[in-house]
């Protein structure tokens, strides 16, 4: 079932006389189905943080249309949620976890004090943070620590489709595998639709069922996740690494030295 859908959606800024006018998004189609985890990889430029502004509503298409649940999508759609690149610097610096958790409870679902406090204590512990971290503030929390309340912010408001930008960006690769695998759980155990977005293809492999390559404000066909792959785009050019399953300070990452293009079929 195709949860969301691109039709022919293009993004220009600068329209007005006396601005250069540029494309971000050039006539994109794309099909996003219903508990998936689709990846969306490109090089800095792309138009991967466009795409993820007009599917959450941020940005309205120049032309084209957004469909959700085959309806046009409207603006401010509470069931579309966007995990911000660079969670810290979106996190209130004088608000306490507590807090930040808490409020998109009170504000979407009308929660008050015990009610509020038992579903901010159990978000704490789906994404796996320990509470005595609630009278926390960001400044006191690592990068992953901030990426995860985060995302218990966005989980609070309930959402059917998660886009995810940039969220393995600033990460140790430590801290990556732990953020991706707590996507992927949250993605079997409930089936929230996620579209995770990276310049780098060797967080999206492990987990997502397929993958768009962007170049330039346009999206290749997405295809299915292969281990055996053969070269599709320049921009997908990358030295491969074979990632651990599971992630310690024992692990070592094993290094090839075939350079080889991912997430096209062979």
């Amino acid at each position: 079932m195709t949860h969301m859908e691109l039709k022919s959606v293009s993004v220009r800024f600068g329209d007005r006389a006396g601005c250069e006018r540029q494309e971000a998004l050039a006539s994109v189609d794309l099909k996003i189905i219903k508990g998936e985890v689709l990846g969306v990889m490109g090089e800095s430029g792309a138009g991967k943080t466009t795409l993820a502004r007009v599917l959450t509503g941020w940005f309205a298409p120049s032309q084209g249309e957004i469909l959700f649940n085959g309806a046009p999508l409207e603006k401010g759609e509470r069931r579309i949620q966007l995990l911000w690149q660079d969670a810290a610097s979106h996190l209130n610096p004088y608000f306490t976890v507590e807090r930040l958790v808490g409020e998109p409870l009170v504000c979407f679902k009308g929660l008050r004090r015990g009610r509020l406090g038992k579903r901010v204590g159990e978000l704490m512990d789906w994404v796996g943070l320990p509470r005595k971290f609630l009278e926390r503030k960001p400044h006191e929390l690592s990068g992953g620590q901030c990426q995860r309340v985060a995302l218990a912010r966005v989980l609070a408001a309930d959402p059917a489709v998660l886009v995810c930008d940039e969220p393995f960006s600033g990460l140790d690769v430590g801290a990556q595998i732990r953020i991706r695998d707590l996507l992927a759980r949250i993605n079997r155990d409930v089936g929230l639709t996620l579209v995770v977005i990276s310049h780098d293809p060797l967080p999206l492999k492990p987990f997502c069922h397929r993958v768009a390559v962007m170049t330039a404000g346009k999206i290749l066909l997405p295809s299915v996740l292969r281990k055996n792959c053969s070269p599709l785009h320049p921009a997908v050019h990358i030295r491969k690494i074979e990632w651990p399953s599971k992630f310690s300070s024992d692990t070592p990452l094993k290094f090839s030295k075939q350079i080889v293009s991912s997430f096209r079929p062979a």
